[in-house]
């Protein structure tokens, strides 16, 4: 996908400073089944980011995927 960063749910207390620049942005945050998504959503939600969880994580995505 475009534009994203891939952070595992381990680091990314530690990534904080990484991420200022999209402390004014929306951000969608997702994994593989979304559990840990909404883990890291939590965490990025009390340090004052916008985020929101893509619920069902990739696993449930139901939109059109197109291979490039």
């Amino acid at each position: 996908m475009p534009n994203t960063d891939c952070i595992p749910i381990q680091i990314i207390t530690e990534k904080m400073k990484d991420l200022e620049n999209y402390r004014n942005k929306t951000m969608i945050v997702y994994c593989r089944s979304g559990n840990r998504s909404e883990t890291a959503t939590k965490i990025l939600n009390e340090n004052g980011f916008k985020a929101f969880n893509m619920i069902g994580g990739i696993n449930g995505w139901e939109g059109e995927v197109v291979h490039n």
